[in-house]
């Protein structure tokens, strides 16, 4: 979770970084990674985390980040989320305005899908397994170019996917599926950098970009040729935008 992203380090303070995806699968793809030589945090039920048995809530994935960055002893720092984490990271910094240098949101938004969408997922994950919906969620994930041009790798995060354990993913879908918050992120002070992929399916631009529009001291920018996981399409393009943000909030 603390560290730089690929070369890109804030003179001052620490970036960590929240994801519900695994971490890099060898040295190739892990090169440019969204946080290539952090600590992960990964959310309940993904990578090596704990899948604890039934639903989660929003406010239990902030608590956990609240335990480790208390037991990493983090002081100030950038909070950086993509998807899911990024909302973790919006609930992080309403409920700690003064702990955070920055906030950097990635491909998420203050409310995402529907509760009848998420109710369908999960009920497919439990009753037949992640692996029966997996293409669904990949082309949400990647962009067609990706898939084509990058096949070894594609297959990797298929893998990733599908040996995540179904009741930690579905314990997750629970928690975005009660997650809403519209009405709250408008007290957010932090300076805000909102990241969207061009060819966003999962969290589409105009969903991102509307996320931005309700916090008040945001910037929207999108990253060209993107998928929902710029970090690992775009990972160069990624680091410009970090590196021009931490000069806007003078930590480059």
């Amino acid at each position: 979770m603390k560290g730089a992203l690929d070369g890109v380090r804030p003179h001052r303070g620490t970036i960590a970084a929240l994801s519900a995806r695994g971490p890099g699968r060898g040295a190739g793809t892990g090169a440019r990674q969204f946080a290539r030589h952090r600590r992960p945090h990964l959310g309940r039920g993904h990578g090596l985390s704990d899948a604890p048995p039934g639903e989660q809530t929003l406010d239990e994935h902030v608590g956990d980040l609240e335990g480790l960055v208390a037991h990493l002893g983090f002081d100030r720092f950038v909070l950086a989320g993509v998807s899911v984490g990024g909302l973790i990271a919006q609930g992080y910094a309403l409920r700690h305005p003064g702990k955070l240098l920055g906030l950097i949101l990635m491909d998420t938004a203050a409310r995402i899908g529907s509760v009848e969408s998420w109710n369908a997922r999960i009920g497919a994950v439990l009753g037949n397994g992640i692996a029966s919906i997996s293409d669904q969620i990949l082309d949400r994930w990647f962009d067609e170019t990706y898939r084509r041009t990058r096949p070894d790798d594609f297959a990797g995060w298929r893998h990733m996917l599908e040996r995540t354990p179904a009741a930690g993913y579905a314990g997750t879908c629970a928690a975005l599926r009660d997650a809403d918050l519209r009405a709250d992120v408008g007290r957010i002070a932090t300076p805000a950098l909102v990241l969207a992929g061009e060819k966003d399916v999962s969290t589409p631009p105009e969903l991102v970009r509307e996320t931005a529009g309700l916090i008040p001291n945001a910037r929207f920018e999108m990253i060209p040729r993107a998928g929902h996981l710029p970090n690992i399409e775009q990972p160069d393009a990624l680091v410009a935008a970090f590196r021009r943000y931490f000069a806007e909030i003078a930590l480059g």
